[in-house]
């Protein structure tokens, strides 16, 4: 393999102004700096803690019913109450009814945790569906009915007649088709995974990019689109690294990680000094696999700085201007696809929705002898959302989408690298060489750009 790193035709020296001129860039949550993780089992306690506490505020605010802590609920036999939990399991009885297990923190400081049983009715064909799709470490609400006989047991049982999560008031029902606007006034690209260094790279295709960025390419249309850019924010897999997948080595141009971000920040020395550009980890670039994930280190971060590029955390929630951004690299999705709900990568918007839905970015609790990138014991819960959202962008499937709920614009922002022999294996077939356009006035989706030969709609 070819590791010698060939020097791109560089961009104006002006470009390492781009932090200077990013003024507009208000990083309002990111673990880079401030993170408080230790291998003390009490780290993880505080951490659900954090969780549970924050979301349940969002989701009382649904229920007129009265609020009862799992602690007190044997206090209202006959009662209709609303319970709020983190859900420790959820099974299907033989008669196809269905038992959800939670808990709270509403016991003595001894021993906080106390567990509640809901009972929902096969009956209730509505509830019954929303309640399949479940995950566990998930906090939820549920409109309940104390039996009158409850007896006095530690995990009493209750009747659910309706289940709330901290978006279900915004989405539940909501299936708007994706809209794109037609609005004036300064934009963002929305991009991510490059892996640049990989064979597998579009080279071609991302010089397209590059081209149609600095206005060089492209009808007027695209031109015209081009100059009105001021963002570029990329949301992780910068680069391929290595050693994330079996035999990744086999499809490696550049083997070197640092080789692989001098060869990324050459290419984004291109990008015109006007847009300023903003990049976040995955799982393929040299941070903790753990999530949340700070941002790329100084040793290799600097060549991209010295470029002008503003790195941030995974996930990082900031403003441009008004419009606030949701940047997310996306490895909870993989959580969704493989909790047997009925989603698949090809669902590309839906996989966006149901992460909003339940107001956290990657509940399923995952310890460092799983396949996927384990759960950091973080004091703060850095992937609750419970901030308003403009615009939540993501990557890491490979798959391009994006649709509009409840004035969240979401975006599922494909990759530039063709299949690799890992993902050919898994039955994943990318959406590469597209790129999301978004007004940073409103939000909203203004269109795409498909740089394999689509072109502007």
């Amino acid at each position: 393999m070819n590791e010698n790193v060939q020097p791109l035709k560089k961009g104006s020296p002006n470009r390492t102004e781009g932090r200077e001129k990013n003024m507009g860039l208000e990083i309002m949550r990111d673990v880079t700096g401030r993170s408080e993780s230790t291998s003390d089992v009490r780290n993880f306690a505080e951490l659900f803690k954090d969780r549970y506490e924050r979301l349940k505020k969002i989701i009382d605010t649904g229920s007129n019913s009265k609020q009862v802590p799992l602690g007190q609920v044997s206090d209202y036999r006959g009662d209709d109450v609303f319970l709020v939990g983190l859900v420790q399991d959820r099974r299907r009885t033989k008669k196809g009814d269905q038992i959800v297990r939670m808990e709270d923190l509403s016991g003595d400081p001894e021993n906080p945790a106390r567990e509640a049983i809901v009972w929902i009715s096969q009956k209730k064909e509505g509830l019954s569906e929303r309640v399949e799709n479940i995950l566990p470490d998930e906090v939820v609400g549920f409109e309940a009915r104390v039996p009158p006989n409850l007896d006095g047991s530690r995990s009493p049982l209750v009747w659910g007649n309706d289940m709330q999560r901290s978006e279900s008031q915004k989405l539940e029902g909501a299936n708007s088709p994706p809209k794109i606007s037609r609005s004036e006034g300064p934009l963002a690209v929305l991009t991510s995974d490059f892996h640049v260094g990989s064979t597998e790279f579009l080279e071609k295709p991302f010089q397209r990019f590059l081209n149609w960025l600095s206005g060089k390419k492209g009808p007027p249309r695209e031109k015209e689109l081009a100059e009105r850019v001021e963002y570029l924010l990329v949301a992780g897999d910068a680069v391929d690294g290595g050693g994330v997948y079996p035999s990744q080595e086999k499809e490696l141009e550049i083997r070197n990680v640092k080789k692989q971000y001098e060869r990324l920040a050459e290419y984004l020395s291109n990008v015109p000094d006007h847009i300023n550009v903003v990049v976040g980890p995955g799982n393929h670039d040299p941070v903790r696999l753990a999530e949340p994930q700070p941002a790329i280190p100084e040793d290799l971060g600097s060549l991209l700085v010295d470029r002008g590029v503003t790195l941030v955390g995974n996930p990082c929630l900031f403003k441009i201007g008004n419009v606030r951004f949701l940047l997310y690299h996306g490895e909870g999705f993989d959580d969704l696809v493989s909790a047997g709900i009925g989603l698949g990568y090809d669902d590309r918007e839906e996989l966006m929705v149901e992460t909003m839905r339940r107001g956290h970015l990657a509940p399923v609790y995952r310890n460092s002898d799983g396949n996927q990138a384990p759960t950091a014991p973080e004091r703060r819960d850095y992937l609750v959302i419970d901030e308003p959202v403009d615009v939540f962008h993501a990557g890491h499937p490979h798959k391009f989408g994006f649709c509009e709920r409840n004035g969240t614009s979401m975006v599922l922002s494909g990759t530039f690298q063709s299949q690799t022999s890992f993902q050919k294996k898994k039955g994943i077939s990318p959406d590469p060489g597209k790129v999301a356009l978004v007004g940073l006035k409103t939000g909203s989706v203004v269109g795409k750009l498909d740089f394999l030969g689509g072109g502007l709609s």
